[in-house]
Protein backbone atom coordinates (compact mmCIF):
# COMPACT_ATOMS: atom_id res chain seq x y z
CA UNK A 1 0.00 0.00 0.00
CA UNK A 2 3.05 2.04 0.80
CA UNK A 3 4.11 2.07 -2.86
CA UNK A 4 1.27 2.71 -4.57
CA UNK A 5 0.59 5.61 -2.02
CA UNK A 6 4.37 6.81 -3.09
CA UNK A 7 4.23 6.29 -6.86
CA UNK A 8 0.98 8.21 -6.95
CA UNK A 9 2.43 10.79 -4.82
CA UNK A 10 5.32 11.15 -7.39
CA UNK A 11 3.00 11.14 -10.23
CA UNK A 12 0.62 14.05 -8.82
CA UNK A 13 4.09 15.83 -8.09
CA UNK A 14 5.59 15.45 -11.49
CA UNK A 15 2.23 16.51 -12.95
CA UNK A 16 2.05 19.53 -10.83
CA UNK A 17 5.71 21.05 -11.82
CA UNK A 18 4.36 20.12 -15.85
CA UNK A 19 1.94 22.11 -15.23
CA UNK A 20 3.55 25.05 -13.30
CA UNK A 21 6.38 25.31 -16.40
CA UNK A 22 3.75 24.97 -19.21
CA UNK A 23 1.55 27.87 -17.70
CA UNK A 24 4.87 29.87 -16.92
CA UNK A 25 5.86 29.49 -20.57
CA UNK A 26 2.21 30.32 -21.62
CA UNK A 27 2.18 33.91 -19.54
CA UNK A 28 5.68 34.35 -21.43
CA UNK A 29 4.42 34.18 -24.78
CA UNK A 30 1.25 36.04 -23.33
CA UNK A 31 3.55 39.18 -22.42
CA UNK A 32 5.57 39.25 -25.33
CA UNK A 33 2.22 39.43 -27.83
CA UNK A 34 0.78 42.17 -25.95
CA UNK A 35 4.71 43.99 -26.31
CA UNK A 36 3.86 43.21 -29.96
CA UNK A 37 0.57 44.51 -30.06
CA UNK A 38 1.90 47.93 -28.19
CA UNK A 39 4.91 48.36 -30.69
CA UNK A 40 2.06 47.82 -33.31
CA UNK A 41 -0.03 50.35 -31.88
CA UNK A 42 2.53 52.85 -31.00
CA UNK A 43 4.00 52.28 -34.45
CA UNK A 44 -0.04 53.09 -36.07
CA UNK A 45 -0.24 56.25 -33.98
CA UNK A 46 3.04 57.29 -35.27
CA UNK A 47 1.91 56.79 -39.00
CA UNK A 48 -1.49 58.68 -38.29
CA UNK A 49 0.31 61.33 -37.14
CA UNK A 50 2.82 61.64 -40.10
CA UNK A 51 -0.53 61.86 -42.58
Amino acid sequence: MFVITSVLSFLIGVFCVKFGMDNSKQSKYNEEMLQELRDIKELLEQRRGEK
